[in-house]
């Protein structure tokens, strides 16, 4: 469990020191990185933005509408009530929760912000409605028209436009934009560092208090590949193996996405496409004939039906997962794999 795992979110992120903001943004990245959602790359670009936004709007008082779902994973795991961070498979088994929409696509979630707002005019509801949506492309006339019409409602509400890197552009200079966004009643807050936390909640407090519709453009850091620190910490010990002992044979699933090793120890290295029972199968006839196979399957794979498969070969099996960076069997924290008998998998 992290340091955070006793903490009820996302009220105890309004409730933190700023110093503990970074260490909790490291813990949700990694947090997310493990559970290996779809798009990771653009789940962990808006966690600092994810962060800032809970810090001042309180959720579900304040409304989160995000566009897409990799935007709204952050927020997803922080809105359980509970101690701790919700898993991925959690969050979506909860009843989907009022401030999260997937749109995938600008406009719509402005068209949902914009009936959403006015039901909530006409009952009385004060809280504040803040959209995220994702500037990959150049902004359309559809998209400013929704704007203007959102603005014109007449209801404070926040638009944060995130921009990754040098992707994207706005359909007119900002300085246009601006003045014509203006001219309806929305205003347009200078560009912001989306991974400044303290910057964005100085902003995000002040917009809170605005009685107008505001737009912020947000600039995310580009989009780059994830490569999970327990596929690594799993590679090295995997490598110091394959160096020791020539009889180790590495047998990979083929959902596994490539891997260094492959290019190192290509004669030693073999691709399965088959099912896991014919590829343990082959791994106990590796080992019958005295090699040592360690069969690398995804997390995903199923522990109990690997167990099952492999009774009938009467080989022993091992079942190796990376917990923290240290290697554990059985749960329990342990060295190595040297004395490994039969097949071992490897869980990644």
């Amino acid at each position: 469990m992290t340091a955070f795992g006793a903490l009820a979110f996302p009220k105890a992120i309004r409730q933190m020191e700023s110093e503990a903001l970074s260490e909790l943004c490291r813990s949700l990245r990694q947090h997310i990185i493990i559970s290996k959602p779809p798009e990771v790359e653009r789940a962990l670009c808006v966690v600092e933005l994810t962060v800032a936004l809970h810090r001042v709007f309180r959720s579900p008082y304040d409304v989160l509408l995000f566009e897409e779902a990799p935007l709204a994973l952050a927020h997803r795991l922080l809105t359980g009530h509970v101690p701790g961070f919700l898993s991925p498979a959690q969050a979506e088994a909860l009843a989907r929760p009022q401030d999260v929409f997937e749109a995938s696509h600008g406009p719509t979630a402005l068209a949902q912000a914009m009936g959403l707002m006015e039901g909530r005019k006409r009952l009385g509801h004060r809280g504040r409605v803040v959209v995220i949506l994702e500037e990959q492309r150049p902004l359309r006339m559809e998209a400013l028209e929704a704007l203007c019409q959102v603005g014109a409602s007449g209801v404070p509400w926040l638009g944060v436009l995130a921009r990754h890197g040098g992707e994207g552009g706005a359909f007119l200079p900002w300085g246009e934009l601006a003045v014509f966004l203006g001219s309806y009643g929305v205003g347009l807050w200078p560009t912001l560092e989306g991974g400044d936390i303290g910057a964005m909640e100085g902003v995000f407090r002040r917009v809170k208090v605005a009685h107008k519709a505001m737009l912020m453009h947000l600039q995310l850091p580009p989009l780059a590949p994830v490569i999970s620190p327990y596929r690594e910490a799993q590679a090295r010990v995997l490598r110091r193996l394959m160096e020791a002992d020539s009889r180790v044979i590495l047998l990979v699933s083929s959902s596994i996405p490539p891997m260094e090793l492959e290019r190192a120890f290509a004669g030693r290295v073999r691709r399965l496409a088959s099912s896991v029972a014919h590829g343990l199968a082959f791994a106990a006839g590796l080992s019958r004939a005295g090699l040592r196979p360690i069969y690398l399957l995804p997390r995903e794979a199923s522990l109990e039906w690997v167990s099952l498969s492999n009774r009938a070969s009467g080989v022993p099996l091992s079942i190796w997962e990376v917990n923290g960076g240290e290697w554990e069997v059985n749960g329990e924290e342990a060295e190595g794999m040297e004395e490994s008998p039969g097949v071992t998998i490897g869980v990644i």
